[in-house]
């Protein structure tokens, strides 16, 4: 018989103290050490646009600017890139990218683009942005 391999992986980001403190939680006559993780409370972010091309372009990457709202009107233009029929966008399914605005605007101006039902999640292959920036 045949049988099916499943592989769950979970991307996150975390962040730890190098003096990480213990909690000691009683489980019956044992003891388990649990590490405390201490956490950054609003850590530095940044947005930024990075493209890279299946055959190895790679677009200089695009800053924007702190608390700017990318979603609320599209403000790309396609010469920045490269002709677009010639390329199939592939967009993570953040939520911002999911929004129907944003998927009605690649509808109508990006001939080939990855809906968020295409997603292929947890694939080094198939998302380099991922893995590799």
């Amino acid at each position: 018989s045949t049988r099916d391999l499943n592989a769950l992986t979970d991307l996150d980001t975390y962040a730890a103290s190098k003096d990480m403190a213990t909690d000691v939680e009683q489980k019956g006559n044992r003891q388990m050490a649990v590490p405390m993780v201490f956490r950054t409370k609003n850590p530095a972010a940044v947005m930024v646009l990075g493209v890279i091309s299946s055959e190895g372009h790679v677009m200089p990457p695009h800053f924007f600017e702190p608390k700017q709202r990318v979603n609320r009107r599209c403000t790309w233009r396609s010469s920045t890139l490269w002709p677009l029929e010639e390329v199939h966008f592939q967009k993570d399914t953040a939520p911002a990218h999911k929004a129907n605005t944003v998927q009605a605007w690649l509808k109508e101006n990006v001939p080939h683009f990855w809906d968020p039902q295409t997603w292929p999640s947890n694939s080094p292959d198939l998302n380099p942005c991922d893995y590799y920036l």
